[in-house]
């Protein structure tokens, strides 16, 4: 039968919305003969397939080798026509076109899948809707997978969602939740069973036992909603419609998931005998004299001083500090060596830093901290293959400018029983293995901002993203150091100011922090209860009505104002005004960057 034809389907670029993968998918389709459009419903695949097909674009250039593990002719062509050297697992008795049976290198079932693995090396391996039907482990199925990757490939999966919006419509009626056997769109054919649904997070883990991260998860409506010519009463038609709205608005609700999953990439291990186990970075902020009591600390730990060395980072201006490592090198207690930067703190500081250390994991602190002896061994017995970023609680020295002085959220050490480092990651008191961060790309350097040093959170960032990843970052109780908390250069307002600003930035790069958000929305319960105050300030000022301040009540039981005895009062007033001053400020800092990043923080 002659093909039927409108317009060529002409390849898209990388990148562009998903209207035009569709619209190139329908053209694609029209130029197959009528009875391979109406095999298995072609036509109803193709939102999953345009979800597929964008990802592929994304992350493999034209050209590149892909194995298509089942999948359907729509599909298989549409990569054809991208460009791309396309190999086919092909079902039994599953349908295919005749231009792709040529492609066709194994013939597979639901038993040989638990043990295949590709022979050959592919930029992308594609599994559309086949893991649901798989007995075997997830993990087990990636990992042999991945031995059949290119050092930069990918496994880009669809499956059913454990999340979908009828599991949980029969969750809350308290049905018995009833696995759908098909999604109306299987991408094989016969319909395979479905034996095992999976939720995102249940991806993920299975991803990071195969020594693999999540790269990318969507969720996508696999399958049109309504047939064009299918008849259907006012009330169904209504419901499908009203199911449509409810995805479109909730994504976590639609029945397939989407991810691309890709091996870990570390960094090449150093070889020779000079390895070591660990290096410590310790950056000069202060004087010579911190650094000396800092070398100190590390002098006393309680650790074999031929598997370890300590790396001084300093901008070099500073006679005293090159004296202070002589010094210590001279001493010969522990192996010190110094490297000398323009800016001596910052991601490119730090980065320069494990580039240069010897040591297989790399602990970092600074000249304000004094780790106790059992410090660095501590770290290292807590350390395992998956362990990618290590850290513990930070305690202030005696010194230490007040904790409620500073812009919530921007401080690691515990304060009112909340280990806030569990979130940050603080630079005073982190390991990392040192080809995981190599290899991750080290510290990121988008929180250079060129003035005072780093914006906020530069160094939480990068143990966030090793666990996306497929690392663990840990933290561990045990693991403690103390430093002294300085004030800021000046107490000027604009320095606050700049603070507050970057936290929605951190925030907005680093989404997982938004757990320390109080209802999601505020900094601290500080923020919350002054802006409460706030409120009540404008009501009773525009209502006339004074009841309204007190609404400020909370705020004042919070903010540290000693009502006893009336000797206080005074002092008291003074901390009041200077804290009611740096909340504004905070507040004009929390709205300006939520402004710039578009992510809300009060």
């Amino acid at each position: 039968m002659a093909p039927i034809t409108t317009s060529p389907a002409v390849p898209v670029r990388a990148g562009v919305p998903r209207g035009e993968l569709q619209r190139f998918l329908e053209d694609y389709l029209d130029e197959l003969p009528l009875i391979d459009r109406a095999h298995h419903h072609l036509d109803q695949s193709i939102p999953l397939s345009a979800a597929i097909l964008d990802r592929a674009l994304r992350s493999t250039p034209a050209g590149g080798r892909v194995l298509m593990v089942g999948g359907t002719s729509l599909l298989g062509g549409a990569l054809l026509r991208h460009g791309y050297d396309l190999d086919i697992w092909r079902f039994s008795q599953s349908f295919i076109t005749d231009d792709l049976a040529s492609h066709v290198t194994r013939e597979v079932t639901v038993a040989s899948l638990q043990a295949d693995a590709p022979e050959d090396a592919y930029d992308l391996i594609v599994v559309p809707m086949v893991l649901e039907g798989l007995p075997c482990n997830a993990a087990d199925f990636l990992r042999r997978l991945r031995s059949g990757l290119t050092p930069a490939g990918s496994i880009l999966i669809a499956t059913q969602n454990q999340s979908r919006g009828p599991v949980r419509l029969a969750a809350l009626a308290g049905r018995p939740i009833l696995t759908q056997r098909n999604l109306g769109i299987t991408l094989a054919w016969p319909a395979m069973t479905t034996v095992r649904e999976y939720h995102r997070e249940e991806l993920a883990a299975a991803a990071r036992d195969a020594k693999m991260y999540l790269r990318h998860c969507e969720y996508v409506t696999a399958n049109r909603v309504l047939f064009g010519l299918q008849p259907l009463t006012l009330d169904t038609y209504l419901a499908k419609k009203a199911a449509q709205l409810t995805r479109a608005l909730m994504p976590s609700l639609r029945d397939t998931l989407v991810a691309e999953i890709a091996p870990r990439r570390e960094a090449a291990q150093l070889a020779g005998a000079d390895q070591l186990e660990a290096s410590v970075v310790v950056s000069v902020t202060g004087s010579a004299d911190a650094l000396r009591e800092t070398l100190r600390a590390l002098e006393a730990q309680d650790y074999p001083r031929d598997r370890w060395e300590v790396l001084v980072l300093h901008d070099g201006r500073d006679t005293h500090v090159e004296g202070v490592i002589a010094d210590c090198q001279a001493n010969g207690s522990i192996a010190v060596r110094g490297l000398s930067l323009v800016n001596a703190e910052g991601p490119r500081a730090r980065n320069a830093a494990m580039a240069s250390a010897r040591g297989e994991f790399v602990a970092h602190i600074d000249d304000l901290c004094s780790p106790p002896v059992e410090w660095l061994k501590s770290a290292m017995i807590r350390l395992d293959d998956d362990t990618g970023a290590l850290t513990g609680p930070v305690y202030p020295l005696p010194g230490s400018e007040p904790r409620y002085l500073e812009a919530p959220g921007l401080r690691s050490d515990r304060w009112d029983g909340k280990a806030v480092g569990e979130l940050l990651y603080p630079i005073g008191n982190a390991v990392y293995r040192r080809s995981a961060a190599l290899g991750a790309g080290g510290f990121s350097e988008q929180f250079e901002t060129g003035g005072d040093g780093p914006s906020a959170g530069w160094d939480t960032e990068l143990a966030w993203r090793l666990q996306r990843m497929g690392w663990q970052a840990r933290f561990r109780p045990e693991l403690i150091t103390h430093r002294r908390f300085p004030g800021p250069p000046r107490f000027i307002l604009g320095y606050q100011l700049d603070r507050a600003g970057q936290l929605p930035d951190l925030y907005a790069k680093v989404p997982e922090l938004r757990r320390g958000l109080v209802g999601g929305l505020f900094a601290s319960r500080g923020t919350l209860t002054f802006d409460v105050m706030l409120v009540g300030g404008v009501l009773a000022s525009s209502r006339r009505r004074r009841r309204w301040l007190l609404l400020g009540i909370p705020w004042l039981m919070t903010s540290r104002v000693q009502f006893w005895p009336p000797r206080r009062w005074r002092d008291s007033a003074r901390l009041l005004a200077k804290m009611g001053a740096l909340h504004l400020v905070w507040l004009a800092g929390f709205l300006k960057g939520s402004a710039q990043t578009r992510r809300p923080i009060l």
